[in-house]
């Protein structure tokens, strides 16, 4: 059995299946697009945060509420590697 046409084929198919084993599950493994959404109303405050850095949350609160966070610099490279993945809604705000 020399060059038959249908290994060739075979083959392909194959080829193109691993590629796409291979594709689909480095799109799971991919990290999750970073979403960061916060709203108030009536004194309540609701959040989204996906895949961001726990500064850019709170920079983002902070915006929202009309208030600045103080952090200490000593933490400040830890904020912004720090990931967050949490949403919550209508949370009273007390300043």
């Amino acid at each position: 059995m020399s060059n038959h046409p249908t290994r060739g084929i075979h083959f392909m198919v194959i080829l193109l299946l691993l590629l796409v084993a291979l594709t689909a599950s480095a799109t799971v493994s991919a990290e999750p697009k970073e979403t960061l959404s916060a709203t108030a109303a009536d004194g309540t405050l609701s959040l989204e945060a996906v895949n961001s850095t726990l500064d850019r949350v709170l920079i983002k609160v902070g915006e929202t509420i009309h208030a600045r966070f103080v952090v200490e610099m000593s933490l400040a490279d830890e904020l912004a590697t720090a990931r967050v993945d949490t949403s919550f809604t209508r949370v009273p705000v007390v300043i």
